[in-house]
């Protein structure tokens, strides 16, 4: 792993992740936390945390079925390359 890191492209691939990741989680509390600051409704934060929770986890379930009858090394390199343009 950390021969890995000496590489400059993967250290910054590495890190851009790293930071959408961090950006991802600080946004599923982020939201709900203001809709609690401007509303003070406990049910509308409770119901942001919900919105956004209820897709994620109906794609993991659905996802992780479709991924279960595919091939594999196609649906590990497909979601990678996809994103590597952005």
């Amino acid at each position: 792993m950390l021969q890995l890191l000496k590489d400059r492209n993967f250290l910054l691939y590495w890190l851009g992740q790293f930071i959408s990741v961090i950006g991802d989680h600080v946004t599923v509390l982020a939201f709900p936390w203001l809709v609690l600051q401007l509303t003070g409704s406990e049910l509308l934060m409770g119901l942001v945390f919900a919105a956004q929770g209820l897709p994620r986890a109906v794609l993991m379930l659905w996802g992780g079925a479709l991924v279960d009858r595919t091939d594999r090394a196609g649906s590990c390199s497909g979601p990678i390359s996809s994103a590597s343009p952005l």
